[in-house]
């Protein structure tokens, strides 16, 4: 009995010091909106997306022809 109150008391502690913790480093208000907040028209980043986009496709062509030869390594075994 004792040995499991023991683990309970611990168990609430740490819990109680995990929550304690978390709230000791909250915002306490969210950051403000930023300087074109509310304009007119898209204002979207300027980020581009090319370089991206042509990663992307080649990793799925890369993927794509690994599964293909998969798939014949697999017949050439058996047959």
């Amino acid at each position: 009995m004792k040995k499991n109150l023991s683990r309970f008391l611990l168990l609430v502690l740490i819990m109680l010091c995990s929550a304690a913790f978390n709230f000791g480093f909250s915002q306490p208000q969210p950051p403000p909106p930023p300087s074109q907040h509310g304009a007119p028209g898209n204002q979207g980043g300027a980020a581009p997306i090319t370089g991206d986009m042509e990663i992307s496709l080649l990793l799925a062509a890369l993927y794509g022809g690994f599964i293909i030869y998969k798939m014949r390594k697999k017949e050439a075994k058996v047959s």
